[in-house]
């Protein structure tokens, strides 16, 4: 039997899928991030290689069976130098094998919409729209770097909602929801011990500032009105991230537009909001088909028949 294997390293898990040349998908595995720049080249090449050892020992194949492999990497197309040392990274990796480096972004619209024209956002540790129209020309907006830009990720979320527990803390902000999660999950002794845990625990490492999003999400459930009030603002933002994308393609009719990313799991806070500003761009939120893995299996079977 042939395969094919698609690789989806998003900024905080990476998945992988082997399947048939048909499409079905036999094996699945997932491990920590393929991002170069958070954890190095080596890590990269090592967590490539055990995940696609992975998959193969779980469906009893050889390497020598796998007819392409896709790659969706994040920060790939932002850096002409780690471009180049990724994608020798990759063929390192896969020495015998034909393979397709692209960012994560693209796969995850694939995925998304079914290898169908439209525009994915992909809001999870950062934040990135990519899109096609009907003729096949691509243009992605955002991406840019958590340092300056990411406007509506978790990790931009993440760090709002810190900002936010200093407005409460002060009385900036009427004391809500927010403040007493954060004071009951952090392990601080007084509001200001929250300077030197966030310092030492959370700012060095991307993915736990991205991760501080879950106490916003709960304080906005519980009914903190400034912090439901950030995800609409986050929606602002990943809004004006496809309508970026749009400008700089010609689609013909309403775009459809899907979202993908760890901020898919804040439900109705995010979709609501997020539905309606797209609306008013004319653009039409549509529910996601497929994982962004599926859309690096929809490559690799694409490149495949090339």
């Amino acid at each position: 039997m042939e395969y094919v294997i698609g690789v989806d390293g998003g900024g905080t898990k990476t998945a992988f899928a082997l399947a048939d040349r048909g499409g079905a998908i036999l094996a699945q595995a997932v491990l920590p991030s393929i991002s170069y720049r958070e954890h190095g080249m080596e890590m990269v090449s090592s967590r490539l290689q055990s995940g696609v050892k992975e998959l193969l020992a779980a469906a009893d194949a050889s390497m020598e069976d796998v007819k392409f492999v896709a790659v969706g990497a994040p920060g790939y197309g932002e850096n002409a130098d780690g471009d180049r040392l990724l994608h020798e990274t990759v063929a390192k990796a896969f020495p015998f094998t034909p393979f397709s480096l692209v960012n994560d972004a693209q796969i995850a619209c694939y995925g998304a919409l079914g290898g169908k024209s439209g525009i994915n956002i992909v809001a999870g540790t950062g934040s990135i729209a990519y899109g096609e129209d009907e003729a096949g020309h691509c243009a992605r907006s955002g991406g840019w770097s958590e340092h300056f830009s990411d406007e509506g990720s978790c990790y931009w979320l993440g760090k709002q909602a810190m900002g936010l527990f200093c407005k409460e803390a002060d009385g900036r902000e009427p004391r809500a929801a927010l403040y007493e999660i954060v004071r009951k999950e952090l392990p601080i002794l007084d509001d200001f011990g929250f300077i030197a845990e966030i310092e030492k625990n959370y700012l060095p490492e991307r993915s736990r500032v991205a991760g501080f999003q879950k106490y916003l999400l709960q304080a906005a459930q519980q009914g903190d009105e400034a912090a439901a009030a950030l995800y609409v603002q986050a929606c602002r933002e990943l809004t004006l991230l496809a309508a970026g994308v749009r400008n700089h393609l010609s689609f013909t009719g309403e775009v459809s537009v899907s979202l993908t990313g760890g901020l898919t799991h804040c439900g109705e806070l995010v979709e609501g909001p997020l539905t309606q500003m797209l609306s008013e761009q004319k653009m039409r939120y549509v529910p996601c088909k497929g994982l962004p893995v599926e859309g690096a299996v929809y490559l690799a079977r694409r490149e495949a028949e090339k």
